[in-house]
């Protein structure tokens, strides 16, 4: 098989797992499992399908020394920086760019840079079928995820009838994107059995995307067309910040995915989360006694008569008492506490702290 160009997206937020996840310090720099950062241990999964040199992340100016620290084997070439963030529709244009130069016919998949995947060998096997469907024709292939519970953080994909087999998995039609759902609708997704989490891993042709932009987001493709007439000038860096400046925060979903007919996908059962929240990192914490420790069994806790938490400690001891599905969360200058089911709705607290100005906090 020959080997694709993967783009990883590393633009952050730091607000989903915050306050452990900052605006200088995003998500994907964080080791969650083990001692390899959620960014090192996604270019691990991929090294198998190709190598360094087509392998790029974009990411924004602001992290690329943190970036070349967790990834020093990355080519300087292949780190794409971005002058601010707006969205994944210009991110992935301007990966698509660069790998167009270079190689014209080439195959890209683009992937996140912070999410957890239980078994790697399975995401690579559905990253290639999905990579052979885009080789067949004009297809914009997209990675789904069998749900296995209904969860209400995600978006969805309603899939339709098989269209071919790739690599040995069926390539189905997609009939259409679904937000984030409320609890009882994600029931009614998985009692359907035609629904598959997004993950957001796109996989087609350069060519098929960039053509993709021009009809359905003209003013993003307008945009990498004078970035690709500024590429290696003297006025690239000013080209690019003009470019981004006048652009909107445009996810790939709804300038591309959402409007467009020839969109496939491929399911798969990796052990997948997007760590959108505390509440997904449970199943890579350490048990203790009904309760969670996240960074191993030497984390400084004490619970009596609680159970169903998650505590994070930056060192010294945190103590509970009667506390039942409760994330605590205990850093050096802040300490969040909310209920488990509650945890999507930190980043209220994140938007209140800006609100007021309190920026050093987030």
């Amino acid at each position: 098989m020959n080997s694709m160009h993967i783009a990883i997206l590393a633009g952050g937020g730091g607000t989903r797992l915050w306050p452990l996840s900052r605006t200088r310090s995003p998500k994907q720099f964080l080791r969650l499992a083990g001692e390899r950062s959620l960014l090192q241990a996604t270019a691990d999964r991929l090294l198998p399908l190709t190598g360094w040199d087509r392998i790029y992340v974009v990411t924004g100016r602001d992290y690329a020394e943190p970036t070349r620290e967790h990834l020093p084997e990355l080519p300087a070439g292949n780190l794409l920086l971005e002058p601010t963030g707006r969205s994944t529709a210009i991110a992935i244009g301007l990966a698509a760019l660069e790998i167009a130069r270079r190689d014209p016919d080439a195959v890209m998949a683009s992937v996140g840079s912070d999410h957890l995947v239980a078994d790697p060998a399975a995401f690579r096997r559905c990253l290639s079928a999905a990579a052979a469907a885009a080789r067949r024709g004009n297809y914009l292939v997209t990675v789904g995820v069998r749900p296995s519970l209904p969860h209400t953080g995600y978006g969805y994909i309603r899939t339709g009838a098989e269209r071919f087999r790739a690599e040995g998995s069926p390539i189905l039609a997609v009939e259409g994107f679904k937000e984030k759902p409320d609890r009882d609708t994600a029931r009614l997704y998985l009692a359907t059995g035609r629904y598959l989490w997004n993950t957001s891993y796109f996989v087609w042709r350069v060519s098929s995307i960039l053509d993709a932009l021009a009809r359905h987001a003209p003013h993003v493709h307008a945009g990498l067309g004078r970035i690709a007439a500024a590429l290696g000038t003297p006025a690239e860096d000013e080209v690019i910040a003009e470019v981004y400046r006048h652009l909107p925060a445009e996810p790939i979903d709804t300038a591309v995915m959402e409007r467009a007919d020839n969109i496939l996908t491929v399911s798969g059962e990796f052990g997948w989360s997007d760590v959108g929240s505390w509440a997904d990192v449970y199943p890579v914490a350490t048990e203790r006694e009904g309760n969670f420790v996240l960074g191993g069994a030497g984390g400084q806790v004490l619970a009596v008569e609680s159970e169903g938490c998650l505590f994070q400690t930056s060192g010294r001891l945190v103590a509970a008492v009667g506390l039942k599905d409760v994330v605590v969360v205990d850093t050096d200058d802040v300490v969040l506490v909310c209920p488990r089911d509650r945890a999507q709705e930190v980043r209220r607290l994140v938007e209140h702290l800006r609100g007021e100005g309190r920026v050093e906090f987030t």
